[in-house]
């Protein structure tokens, strides 16, 4: 016998050895039910992985955070999803294929008793984890993962007020999530359910303007009339320690009313209103689209100064052409349309009522970066700084993908003088619980004072 069939045989015997050790199994074959396979999702996942322990090999993305409570599930992604009519065109096939991808790559996380936050009792959105293990299920329309070990977490650190160039005015445009003063008002469906709760509120939106320290302060979201704008440019002093450093510009109109209007409070000792305080030409709810040029006291050089809430994208009401036309837009897309047209029709009034031809258009137009509303002003000449100067940042969370619905545009005159624009992301990407509607973890620092980032632009004014 030659010696490679000798090999052979105490190959064989040594199989044949453990073999009898391992109960009987064959060498083999492999124990597949004690092997936890790794996975890319959403790449790997198959209805064959449901009821299976698996690893992810990649690293996943915080999309959709805590709401009420800092329990129950969130949703993750392998990247940090974009609405896709923030980056596409509606309604066309790039839409389309970003509508599907992205509803693929949502991934329901079931944590059951592990803890997820931090020592700030946070998670935000985007917040990387790795070492993914647990049981996949589904959930609705999504698969989902129970873990059964903490991941690896990555800090997604809080960010500091964001850095926009060297300017000579500093405007920031804040949606204050029904900011409402009258006590007359608290316990209806918006704004603070009673004195405790508003005064929550008022703490985090007060800590929010005193960190930005903006020159301009352009607000939507705040009671009409003119009590809640007096109350938050008196608590801003005070804030401060002074009298008469801040002052609201006077709308005029005085009725408290649960409607909401858009507000300009500025800092006396750097800029000054010029000339008088003006709404738009349209009908939908005028004190929703203000404007105001102010001067700079440093050199006299001026800016009109323009903000807008648009027509929300939510409601029952929806007729004709304002229903969800399934392009990516949803309902009253042709309101915000007319909307936009209004304005640029204003503006040219506003140009001459001023003299003056720099228009900075601030505000919450309910509309993501490509939807037609944002593009007539771009179309019209106008830059979208926030895709100049921070593309890849946000103003807004929704169903875990993010997005621009506050924006920041400047005329053709204007542009040259913009030195930077950002959002400073302490809302959007922060859990709900943080809401001043909330106690377990209320403190009175800026994060979470609304649902939407507050834009910062940096203008270097030149005579």
């Amino acid at each position: 016998m030659n010696s490679l069939n000798i090999r052979n045989i105490m190959w064989i015997a040594g199989l044949l050895f453990v073999g009898a050790c391992s109960g009987g199994k064959d060498p083999l074959e492999s124990d597949s039910d004690s092997v936890v396979k790794t996975y890319i999702f959403p790449d790997d996942f198959t209805n064959d992985l449901v009821g299976k322990e698996v690893t992810l090999k990649n690293a996943m993305f915080v999309s959709s955070t805590y709401k009420g409570s800092a329990t129950g599930n969130i949703t993750l992604s392998s990247q940090v999803l974009r609405t896709p009519t923030d980056k596409v065109m509606p309604g066309t096939s790039d839409y389309k294929k970003a509508l599907e991808e992205n509803m693929r790559n949502k991934l329901v996380l079931i944590p059951g008793e592990i803890v997820l936050t931090d020592e700030d009792h946070t998670l935000r959105v985007g917040t990387r984890m790795e070492n993914l293990k647990g049981k996949v299920s589904v959930s609705g329309d999504n698969y989902a993962l129970t873990i059964t070990d903490r991941p690896v977490i990555k800090e997604n650190r809080r960010p500091q007020v964001p850095e926009v160039g060297k300017y000579n005015m500093k405007v920031a445009s804040m949606n204050l999530e029904y900011y409402m003063a009258s006590p007359s008002m608290w316990g209806h469906s918006n704004g603070a359910k009673d004195e405790a709760a508003f005064q929550r509120q008022r703490k985090k939106v007060l800590a929010a303007m005193k960190e930005i320290d903006a020159d301009v302060y352009a607000i939507c979201e705040i009671e009409e009339g003119d009590y809640s704008v007096n109350e938050l440019v008196q608590a801003l002093n005070e804030e401060y320690g002074v009298t008469g450093k801040y002052k609201g510009i006077d709308s005029g109109d005085k009725k408290i009313t649960s409607y909401t209007k858009n507000a300009f409070i500025y800092d006396t000792e750097r800029v000054s209103p010029y000339m008088d305080f003006k709404t738009y030409e349209g009908t939908y709810l005028v004190l929703r689209h203000v404007a105001q040029c102010f001067e700079l006291k440093e050199n006299g050089s001026r800016v009109i100064l323009t903000m807008n809430h648009f027509k929300s994208k939510s409601g029952n009401n929806a007729t004709g052409g304002d229903k969800d036309q399934q392009d990516g837009q949803s309902q009253f897309n042709s309101r915000r349309v007319q909307e936009a047209k209004d304005c640029l029709l204003t503006y040219e009034n506003l140009k001459k009522y001023y003299g003056d031809t720099d228009v900075l258009v601030l505000g919450d137009l309910n509309s993501y970066s490509n939807e037609d509303p944002v593009r007539i002003f771009t179309e019209a000449g106008y830059t979208n700084e926030l895709q100049k100067y921070t593309p890849d940042s946000w103003s807004y969370v929704y169903q875990g993908e993010v997005g621009y619905l506050d924006h920041s545009l400047s005329s053709s005159t204007l542009t040259g003088q913009v030195t930077g624009a950002a959002p400073w992301d302490i809302n959007a990407s922060e859990p709900a619980y943080f809401e001043y509607q909330y106690t377990s973890f209320f403190q009175p620092n800026p994060y979470r004072y609304s649902d939407h980032n507050p834009i910062i632009t940096g203008l270097k004014l030149t005579d």
